[in-house]
């Protein structure tokens, strides 16, 4: 059976990972939309991070099969965002802990085989480009409210004419994972430099920092409670929203 918008938003609480689409097609009408941001409780969500590596036996593609993964690739991701599935991707830059990383998902499921069937849609995978990892994370940051105005935004550019390229708009960023102690837990997650405070499924907190740049961001964690070990840091691309996620 197929949803109307309307439909959609009348299953608001039933189908939560499947309203994004009808909140941002409201994005242009601010009495709707005002009634989405009221409803967007602090709710926690099981997620899932897919991280995107090189893979170990990437094949050799001539230009045009390399300019098609990838333009499959980002068609991919706008048709999982579209669906609400995919809350948040973004390429890692050259300042990161794992010289294989590339990129970075946050799907919308908390369920593994369900990420990975997302996951792998992705045509950069089915090529063999890029290898998947996935971890659980669970996180309150109002992720799928970011991606209703993300999709806002570029529904308001499709109707100015306008088709925004891949990374318009966007700004670097810093994720820092590691152990944070559990009497500050709050305080740290409650820190107007954290925008998105996420937990692993080893126990450790990935937080992406309103930071520009990896030595900014090593400053930062000196006043936000992590342990002094084993501390990764990895620069990163991603939505100018982010920096208004609060």
């Amino acid at each position: 059976m197929r949803l109307d918008g309307r439909q959609r938003v009348a299953l608001h609480d039933e189908v939560p990972a499947r309203r994004v689409a009808a909140i941002a097609a409201a994005a242009n009408d601010p009495r709707r939309l005002a009634v989405s941001r009221e409803s967007a409780g602090p709710e926690t969500l099981a997620c899932t991070l897919v991280l995107l590596r090189t893979a170990t036996s990437a094949p050799t593609l001539d230009e045009a099969a390399r300019k098609a993964a990838f333009a499959g690739h980002f068609a991919n991701m706008g048709r999982l965002a579209r669906e609400g599935e995919l809350l948040i991707a973004g390429p890692y830059g050259q300042d990161k802990h794992a010289a294989d990383l590339r990129g970075l998902f946050v799907l919308d499921t908390g369920d593994e085989a369900r990420a990975r069937e997302l996951a792998g849609s992705d045509p950069a995978v089915q090529a063999g480009i890029f290898r998947l990892e996935f971890v659980s994370f669970s996180t309150a940051a109002p992720l799928r409210r970011y991606l209703a105005r993300e999709l806002g935004k570029l529904d308001a550019a499709a109707a100015a004419g306008k088709e925004l390229a891949p990374g318009e708009g966007g700004r670097t960023y810093v994720w820092v994972t590691g152990a944070v102690d559990a009497e500050r837990s709050a305080s740290v997650l409650a820190d107007p430099r954290v925008l998105i405070g996420g937990r692993l499924a080893d126990g450790r907190w990935m937080l992406l920092l309103d930071a520009a740049e990896v030595a900014a961001a090593k400053t930062l964690v000196q006043d936000l409670g992590f342990s002094a070990d084993a501390i990764e840091f990895d620069h990163w691309f991603g939505s100018g929203l982010l920096a208004n996620l609060r």
